[in-house]
């Protein structure tokens, strides 16, 4: 999609940072790991659904932290 490609180009400068301030705690990052084996590995069996279902719980839990970090104002804290 297009459209999706150029808006994730837009925002990947401010998702980055905001996967480098809050989510590179050694807990964080190990959760983004398991997530990432998980989808490697669901990948690997050819099975697209269960791909597809695992990387929307993924990108559904980010989003759930960045809309802490909205509600709470860090986004303009250093």
């Amino acid at each position: 999609n297009p459209v999706l490609s150029r808006i994730v180009e837009q925002l990947h400068p401010q998702i980055h940072r905001i996967l480098y301030r809050k989510f590179s705690t050694l807990l964080g990052g190990r959760n983004t790991i398991q997530h990432h084996d998980q989808l490697v590995q669901v990948c690997a069996t050819g099975d697209g659904r269960a791909a597809a279902e695992l990387s929307g719980r993924h990108w559904s839990e980010l989003g759930g932290h960045i809309n802490q970090l909205f509600d709470t104002n860090q986004l303009s804290r250093s």
